[in-house]
């Protein structure tokens, strides 16, 4: 019986010792992978951001040309929606998202240091401006649901600039230290971010009280 114990006792320690140590690899893991996107991000921002859309352009060819980064999912997905382009038109479009999203993380890189209250025109166009501001200061409350077109971490940006406190809805990162480090990004002028699980109750408390989402 103590034998026993003994053995229990000793294969729970060596599970809680490999559970600590996956989870400090896991930590490990993610701090670099921050550490090396906050590098880049320095990089970017020492750049005109002609010179990222250049850059953008060859990452873009990299990641869907030469790695096939999420390839099937990404032709799958423009398949369905577009039926009618061959497989030559559905590489190119796949390729120009890739070439949307690499310019979008820099131009978030760039957004603190060149888009202010009276700089945002030189970077940014809105449409139906007289609309979506209508909608925004309407004592009733305001639910704005947008697709991923255009640089939609920058229209979040804007609109907290604007004076507006909208509260947006959102995935957290699987990695904690870039979570945080895009919160910051988001929030910076007065932005709330909800996490997309388990927000409910608080999604009720704004709209109950006339605000933005």
């Amino acid at each position: 019986m103590l034998r026993q114990s003994a053995r229990t006792r000793a294969s729970t320690h060596l599970s809680r010792v490999a559970a600590f140590g996956s989870v400090n690899l896991s930590s490990i893991s993610n701090y670099l992978v921050y550490v090396l996107v906050r590098s880049f991000i320095a990089v970017v921002q020492a750049i005109t951001i002609e010179r990222c859309h250049a850059i953008a352009r060859v990452l873009a060819y990299v990641a869907n040309d030469l790695i096939g980064l999420r390839r099937k999912v990404v032709d799958d997905n423009i398949a369905q929606t577009y039926p009618h382009l061959s497989v030559g038109q559905r590489r190119r479009f796949s390729r120009r998202m890739w070439e949307h999203l690499f310019l979008m993380v820099c131009e978030v890189a760039h957004a603190p240091r060149t888009i202010g209250e009276t700089t945002w025109r030189e970077h940014v166009r809105i449409r139906d401006t007289r609309g979506l501001v209508s909608a925004m200061l309407d004592s009733r409350p305001c639910v704005i649901v947008t697709g991923h077109y255009g640089n939609f971490e920058i229209a979040g940006y804007l609109t907290g600039m604007f004076g507006f406190r909208p509260y947006t809805i959102a995935r957290p990162l699987d990695n904690p230290f870039l979570h945080d480090f895009i919160t910051r990004f988001r929030e910076a002028k007065g932005q709330y971010m909800l996490p997309k699980n388990g927000s409910a109750p608080m999604v009720e408390k704004v709209l109950a009280a006339g605000g933005l989402l």
